[in-house]
């Protein structure tokens, strides 16, 4: 209370204005005034000010750091968000954003730092501050060419090749893309089959790939080579070995024995066996198998006729006992050591009487053996001649080869007989090809009705029929071969 002095010795005061002491003050100046009053009524009067400051600060709420993923196609968020809640001991004047967005506004890739101050209506503030971070968890998109198919020529191993680049989008900037497997656009791949392999990234590290494949093919080869066809010609005694052609194919390469091959299409000297002849193309494709066979060459079989002799006959030529055609390089053999025989010629009188084999022995390529046989015998008959004597004589073989033996076809000849023949002779077919009245032992295989440009009918086997004039002989009918060279 403030102290007051008066003469009167009597004082009252009472407080006119602003709380009592001990009561609560306002925030702010408040003028206290108190009164004095004498006995006589006079009065005094005494002011002081209280002044009460806020020094205390608002309290506001401290929201938690949001973190969220980014909208589908946006390179940022929408974010919704509670304004914080402010208090203070004398009021709060305002809740302001003073840093960052505000609620429903979107907010970029990455750490936004979002600030709310509160003010008192003193002035005194507090503020609340927390981040919002928004994170790119979108992927790229990345798209690349369709595959792709080459086809080139047999027989290459690489191609260029140009395809078009990849295409790629993303919700951010800043983005890359690289190649991560395979070969790059307008460089040489291999024929077969390459995977192509793309890489986008984004500025987050987000990655998309996408891959197509590049296949180089060569185009399909031809159908291989059919069956060859050959021709053979057949190891003679002459030459043991053969000859096998093959018919030419252009572009092919030939073979007997599927392992070696050549370019010509002959193939000499030949050794008597069977082959499998194929041909391989150059895409090295071979055909299937013709078999063929060279065979071993065989001596022709001699026909052969034998001889009934009489002592008194006259020397026998043994090949006058061949009926078709021989190698003259043999050698007569006298089997039963008759001791009748000269290199060929076997002399009737030279042995007793009986029945001789003789073999005629080729050898060589196509080695023989060829056996003749001869009987000797007694029965000669120097007197009249019967048709069993002209049988005897008639020519057996012709060979009309100028050599002086069988150049013609001889009837009586070495026979006292002085008989006159008509002739006609037969081929197999029953065609007369020679006719003769007076028969002069002049036939060599001549024929008017002969195919060949010369009139020399072919060798074979022929007919004849011989009548005997003035006899009562029944006419004479046999075989006669013709040996032609």
């Amino acid at each position: 209370m403030p102290e007051f002095a008066d003469n009167s010795g009597e004082v009252s005061i009472e407080q006119i204005a602003g709380p009592a002491s001990g009561e609560v003050f306002p925030v702010g100046t408040t003028t206290v005034t108190f009164r004095a009053t004498d006995a006589a009524g006079n009065t005094a009067e005494c002011s002081f000010d209280v002044t009460v400051n806020d020094d205390e600060g608002p309290s506001i709420e401290q929201l938690s750091n949001i973190e969220v993923s980014n909208d589908p196609g946006t390179c940022g968020a929408v974010v919704d968000f509670l304004i914080p809640e402010a208090t203070d001991n004398c009021g709060i004047e305002s809740v302001e954003l003073t840093e960052g967005a505000a609620p429903g506004s979107e907010f970029p890739i990455g750490t936004t730092t979002i600030t709310y101050t509160a003010t008192d209506t003193n002035g005194n503030t507090a503020t609340s501050t927390f981040t919002i971070t928004v994170t790119d968890d979108e992927a790229p998109v990345i798209e690349c060419p369709e595959n792709i198919n080459i086809q080139v020529e047999i027989g290459t191993s690489s191609v260029i090749v140009n395809y078009t680049m990849v295409s790629y989008t993303d919700n951010c900037e800043g983005t890359t893309v690289e190649m991560t497997e395979g070969i790059a656009s307008g460089e040489e791949f291999p024929v077969g089959e390459t995977t192509v392999t793309y890489t986008v990234t984004d500025a987050a590290g987000n990655t998309a790939s996408c891959s197509f494949t590049v296949t180089v093919e060569e185009e399909p080869l031809p159908e291989p080579p059919g069956a060859p066809g050959t021709t053979v010609t057949q190891a003679t005694c002459a030459e043991p070995t053969g000859t096998i052609v093959v018919t030419a194919v252009e572009g092919v390469t030939y073979s007997i024995d599927g392992e070696n091959y050549q370019e010509s299409n002959i193939f000499s000297e030949v050794a008597p066996g069977t082959y499998q002849v194929t041909v391989k193309d150059e895409f090295g494709q071979v055909s299937e198998a013709t078999t063929v066979t060279v065979n071993e060459a065989v001596a022709a079989e001699i026909e052969t006729t034998d001889a009934t002799l009489c002592i008194d006959d006259s020397t026998l030529d043994l090949f006058d006992l061949f009926l078709s055609e021989y190698d003259e390089n043999g050698t007569w053999i006298d089997n039963d050591n008759s001791g009748a025989l000269t290199d060929s010629f076997l002399d009737p009188s030279q042995a007793d009487l009986g029945t001789y084999t003789f073999d005629y022995v080729i050898e060589g390529n196509c080695p023989s053996v060829t056996t003749v046989t001869a009987t000797i015998n007694d029965d000669c008959v120097p007197l009249a001649c019967t048709v069993q004597d002209v049988r005897d004589n008639i020519s057996k073989v012709v060979t009309p080869n100028g050599d002086g033996r069988n150049d013609y076809f001889e009837i009586g000849q070495g026979t006292e007989c002085d008989f006159t023949y008509d002739v006609k002779i037969f081929n197999r077919w029953g065609a007369e090809i020679f006719t003769a009245t007076s028969y002069q032992n002049n036939w060599d295989g001549f024929s008017e009705k002969s195919f060949t440009s010369s009139n020399q009918l072919p060798s074979g086997t022929y007919y004849y029929v011989i009548e005997v004039r003035n006899t009562d002989f029944e006419p004479i009918t046999g075989y006669i071969y013709l040996g032609t060279k």
